[in-house]
């Protein structure tokens, strides 16, 4: 019984020496620490680095810098302690700005005030804004811009309605080096088009307006198509080509193909192509599941010409158009089954299509060539459905 209250009291002085440490872990003192020291500033786009040297202060918690942007909203941001650097941006203007920075620790004592003073460099919206090029496109208009540093930014797209009162028509997002976009769904009528672009901050660059004739563009018919025959097929036992053009998204048109392989087709009519659209195959039976697997294609080459080579060979008489790359977005493993597939990869596939731009530069068209040298894990190859956009010329 005696060894059994030693025990007891033991464990007690235990706890007791726990809840004294503890205790003493949250004790707090109102000793300020000292003040930064060595501040030095580079100034970048639409912000600065602020390095500095701390105080030999030991319970030092944090770095702050408190400043306020062109809208009056006041910043605040933090760096921990066992770092030397911070970054304050969001600048809309090129001027100085002040910045106060504080040293804070454990116990939240603030030390005095250091003041900064900051130049920020030309703000990134207004390095993307002297780079922004637009130019007609099929059915739209084409953006492109430079966006060295990578700042996430928003396009705001404006242009007139049929009362002529400005109206928001899209909003692009992106944070790509080298921007661009295509507006579509736009009338073949010159009017102003206006672009201001937004950061995270909410700066705005100015307005760019430029007067634009979007290009005419419609789907071709498919119900001028036609198959230039045999001669002008390989690697192609049986062709059912035409289902490559019937509206149905989901079987594949060729059963019996061997990559690499190819046909092709008239389009009825000359035309300047724009873009290209092509379903992959799959069946409901499975929820789709052979999409970006199986048997179906991956590389696909579109080539066009004016006057082919009676014998069908690949030759100078037909010009490239554009290789069509099937990408799944996500980065999921190849293999068949709905499991494989994000929403995003299962919606392009199965509603939207891959879409394909052909340059502007590209020439006018009679007749189509289908082209597959790559498929997912088999070497048949087959898509299902294939849409051409463009511009008929007679």
């Amino acid at each position: 019984m005696k060894r059994i209250y030693i025990v007891l009291y033991l464990l007690m002085v235990l706890v007791s020496c726990k809840e004294d440490d503890i205790s003493s872990s949250l004790k707090t003192d109102d000793v300020a620490p000292g003040q930064l020291k060595k501040v030095d500033i580079e100034n970048i786009p639409g912000g600065a680095k602020i390095r500095y040297e701390l105080p030999d202060d030991k319970d030092i918690l944090f770095v702050e810098a408190n400043y306020k942007l062109a809208d009056g909203i006041a910043k605040n941001v933090k760096s921990s302690f066992n770092s030397k650097e911070l970054l304050v941006e969001g600048f809309s203007e090129i001027k100085e700005y002040n910045v106060q920075l504080y040293v804070v620790d454990k116990s939240g004592n603030k030390s005095a005030v250091t003041q900064a003073t900051i130049a920020p460099l030309t703000p990134p919206i207004q390095l993307i804004e002297s780079s922004l090029v637009m130019q007609p496109d099929f059915g739209g208009v084409k953006f492109n811009w430079s966006n060295e540093l990578k700042t996430p930014v928003a396009l705001l797209i404006y242009g007139k309605n049929n009362k002529d009162e400005e109206i928001l028509i899209d909003t692009y997002y992106s944070d790509a080096k080298e921007g661009g976009f295509v507006l579509r769904g736009q009338e073949s009528v010159e009017r102003n088009f206006t672009v201001v672009i937004r950061d995270k901050w909410n700066n705005l660059s100015g307005r760019i307006t430029k007067l634009l004739k979007p290009i005419f563009e419609t789907k071709l018919d498919p119900t001028k198509f036609a198959d230039l025959g045999t001669s002008f097929r390989q690697n192609v036992q049986s062709s059912s080509i035409t289902a490559h053009w019937d509206g149905k998204k989901e079987d594949n048109a060729l059963g019996e193909a061997v990559i690499p392989w190819n046909v092709s087709f008239s389009l009825g009519t000359e035309a300047k192509i724009s873009r290209i659209k092509i379903w992959q195959y799959s069946w409901s039976f499975n929820n789709y599941g052979h999409y970006y697997a199986g048997g179906n294609a991956r590389i696909i080459n579109i080539y066009g010409s004016l006057n082919p080579n009676p014998s069908g060979a690949l030759d100078g008489s037909w010009t490239l158009l554009k290789t069509c790359e099937i990408i799944k977005q996500s980065g999921l493993p190849i293999g068949i089954g709905r499991t494989m597939m994000s929403d995003e990869d299962f919606d392009m596939a199965k509603n939207r299509g891959h879409e394909f731009i052909v340059p502007l530069e590209a020439q006018n068209v009679k007749y189509i060539r289908i082209e597959v040298i790559k498929g997912w894990e088999t070497t048949l190859g087959a898509f299902s459905e294939l849409e051409l956009f463009g511009a008929p010329i007679n």
